[in-house]
């Protein structure tokens, strides 16, 4: 198997172990709660692994390594992603503009452009993060901008980075 095709299947797996299940056509939430929301006709699914399992599996002049500017260094990098659906329809949203701050709760963080990936066939949203406290909870802020939309839709998540 080639390592691109690793990369889609591992990628793949996680995203579907972490995301569990897209919204249903009538908007219900069937994945774990703390990590989907619905906001404004959006249903969003959150995805965080350490950026350490990308680099395990791949050389870093590989496209998976290099994707979002190329792995950070340092053991305290996680991959943040989202999957957008519109929760009438359940359609994957695909033309979508999220930006991402990630902080400690109370102090302040980190914002990034959540860049577009396909993983399977499938767009999502994603980028690195530093998150350098484990057992702790981290505040993550989206503000997705959608086309023909005035203003960004804005939902807050809570992280646990616990201890490995």
């Amino acid at each position: 198997m080639k390592t691109s095709a690793k990369f889609t299947l591992f990628l793949t797996s996680i995203m579907m172990f972490t995301l569990s299940a897209a919204a249903n056509a009538d908007g219900t939430d069937t994945s774990n709660a703390a990590y989907s929301k619905t906001v404004h006709g959006i249903t969003m699914y959150l995805g965080v692994m350490p950026a350490r399992i990308i680099l395990k599996q791949y050389q870093k002049a590989s496209p998976e390594a290099q994707m979002h500017g190329g792995l950070p260094l340092g053991g305290n990098n996680y991959h943040v992603m989202i999957a957008l659906f519109n929760s009438i329809n359940g359609k994957r949203i695909t033309d979508a503009k999220p930006m991402a701050t990630v902080r400690e709760i109370g102090l302040s963080g980190e914002t990034k452009k959540l860049q577009t990936m396909t993983i399977a066939g499938a767009t999502t949203y994603g980028n690195y993060f530093t998150l350098p406290d484990s057992d702790t909870n981290y505040r993550i802020d989206l503000a997705i901008r959608l086309p023909g939309q005035p203003a960004p839709i804005h939902a807050e998540f809570t992280y646990r980075l616990c201890n490995e």
